[in-house]
């Protein structure tokens, strides 16, 4: 089970009226419930969100409160214009398969190619993507962790340590995206999006006894026609585990 919640905005926050063409403001707060099950060489995601997009939400009040708390931050201005309240419901389903590992004297390679779609009114796409890993005891999983995106339950790492590095590239066909598209059942503030966006991930990722942590770096392309410029993020991540 996990509770998430997302925030957009415009590129300009102090304006209370953002201009034609700039994203729309929108917030997203949903709990998902999900089940995986792997063999060797194959594993499967199926994950229903059901949530709140609009003031429902709680974005607004989230990213003001995060605003005050620091100094010589905008106070951001927009949110009038954000999405109306609605309920969410999305269906998640993804497949991976890991492929044989070979070796480089002592390194391993392997790779993760993935299939996957959404099903909802918050999105209607579909994604496939590829991971690449080179390093040292590659672990039994499939593949590292992705922000705003599942882990892999289901995996283990043997021996007491192991790290690599890896490379992911994919891309997604978007039907629908509420973000973008606008309410289901009211008018509200809409962009002209993009039908395919790319994606392209670098990171590395080690483990040692009970403590893993990882670093990673996500180039994504032009989601709408008058974004300007494609995203970036990077993301860390640490977790400890303990077999019970």
């Amino acid at each position: 089970v996990v509770v998430v919640q997302h925030i957009y905005t415009s590129f300009d926050i102090t304006l209370s009226t953002p201009p034609p063409g700039a994203r729309p403001y929108a917030g997203y707060l949903y709990l998902g419930g999900y089940v995986q099950r792997a063999s060797e060489s194959v594993h499967d995601h199926l994950e229903l969100d059901n949530g709140v997009i609009g003031e429902w939400s709680g974005a607004a009040a989230a990213q003001k409160f995060v605003h005050s708390a620091f100094p010589n931050q905008n106070r951001p201005r927009g949110w009038g214009t954000q999405r109306d309240n609605e309920l969410a419901v999305n269906l998640r389903y993804q497949r991976s398969w890991r492929l044989q590992k070979a070796t480089i004297g002592r390194l391993e390679l392997d790779g993760i190619p993935r299939l996957g779609f959404d099903a909802g009114n918050v999105f209607v796409r579909a994604n496939a993507d590829l991971t690449l890993r080179l390093g040292f005891n590659l672990p039994d999983d499939f593949g590292p962790p992705r922000l705003l995106d599942y882990s892999d339950a289901t995996g283990s790492w043997e021996g007491d340590w192991g790290v690599y590095a890896y490379v992911r590239g994919g891309a997604r066909a978007v039907a629908h995206n509420i973000f973008l598209d606008g309410n289901t059942f009211a008018n509200s503030r809409s962009v002209d999006k993009r039908y395919v966006v790319a994606a392209l991930s670098v990171g590395m990722l080690g483990r040692y006894k009970h403590l893993e942590a990882g670093w990673g770096v996500t180039w994504l392309s032009e989601e709408f026609d008058t974004q300007g410029n494609g995203d970036s993020y990077g993301s860390l991540f640490a977790r400890l585990s303990f077999p019970f």
